[in-house]
């Protein structure tokens, strides 16, 4: 922290190792941009031998898909010392609150962060891929660090225990399952993603916002506390892992029908986590789950044929719920700030 401190009050650690702020100062948008780009460097500053970085005015405006989960969360906490397995997506979707059409966040060069999405705990993986894009957006050229610096980021500035697939699920492209070794003596740093755009279970797949918002770390305390205590919740949860990568590879259905037995087991051990609005009744939807830690925001429902997923999103809205067909996104788009 007192190296941090240096950083902001002086622009300058020491003429011997790392200069902040030095030419763009007035160009930076607020205290919150600083102390995210200080960070970010000092955090660099650490990984690398440079004797000196400087900070000059971002190059590119960012814009993100947010992360939808379908099937193993938290098995990617920090706790879980076991194989670990997540299959989740990238999206986007077409509404003329989104940016460039399609992508609900972005970051411009003055560190200005918008959202098309209201609210947080929404669900969304947002917080954590907000700190990604701040990453990628200083260092384009080194994106594959960005899921360490997240991960030590929410721990030493946030004091949060999120894990891994929020930030892989935004900023990774497309729809994917993230594998880590059981044997990850780093905890969790080893990551074979695969990916995989044409799974049947996406043209079946709607989104919907329950318009309900809750703080993710109330579930996660509760999770983490099962992860240590609980032998049935691990059980659970290596089974899931190893679901995930024997349908990854399978049909719609497995996929639905394992999603949903997941999310009926996991509501039964936190039941918080049930969701909080009732759901349109109707033959057409058959599965529906929250996509994310915290009991409120957004959720995925599982129409019975590709052709009916209109018709869901029609009865999402006549109950009260915002919904849309959800649009797979390859990652991250990188725009020159002199283009915008």
């Amino acid at each position: 922290m007192e190296l941090l401190k240096c950083a902001l009050l002086s622009r300058k650690v020491d003429k011997n190792s790392i200069e902040l702020f030095s030419n763009v100062v007035a160009d930076i948008y607020s205290l919150k941009s600083i102390l995210h780009y200080a960070i970010i460097y000092l955090w660099q500053k650490q990984q690398t031998e440079v004797s000196e970085v400087r900070l000059v005015k971002a190059k590119y405006t960012i814009y993100s898909p947010v992360r939808v989960n379908l099937l193993g969360g938290w098995t990617d906490q920090l706790l879980w010392d076991e194989s670990a397995a997540v299959i989740n997506c990238a999206v986007g979707w077409h509404s003329n609150k989104c940016f460039k059409e399609i992508y609900p966040l972005r970051l411009d060069r003055l560190a200005r962060f918008s959202s098309a999405i209201t609210g947080r705990g929404t669900g969304l993986g947002i917080s954590s891929i907000y700190a990604a894009m701040h990453y990628v957006q200083a260092f384009p050229e080194r994106q594959e660090d960005y899921i360490r610096f997240v991960l030590e980021y929410e721990k030493a500035v946030l004091g949060t225990e999120g894990g891994w697939q929020d930030q892989i699920g935004g900023i990774n492209p497309g729809f994917k399952l993230i594998v880590t070794p059981g044997d990850d003596a780093k905890r969790h740093r080893k990551f074979t993603i695969t990916r995989r755009d044409d799974h049947p279970i996406i043209e079946r797949m709607v989104l919907f916002d329950t318009k309900v918002r809750r703080n993710a770390g109330l579930v996660g305390d509760q999770v983490r506390d099962l992860l240590q205590h609980d032998q049935s919740f691990r059980a659970h949860l290596r089974e899931v892992a190893r679901l995930a990568q024997k349908h990854f590879s399978g049909s719609a259905e497995d996929m639905i029908q394992t999603c949903q037995h997941s999310w009926d087991t996991f509501v039964s051990f936190v039941p918080e986590m049930t969701i909080p609005k009732p759901m349109p009744k109707t033959e057409l939807i058959v599965g529906q789950m929250l996509v994310g830690a915290g009991g409120g925001g957004f959720g995925l429902a599982f129409a019975k044929d590709k052709e009916n997923r209109q018709e869901v999103v029609d009865l999402f809205k006549k109950a009260g719920f915002w919904a849309t067909i959800p649009v797979l996104l390859p990652g991250v788009l990188l725009v020159d700030g002199k283009e915008e």
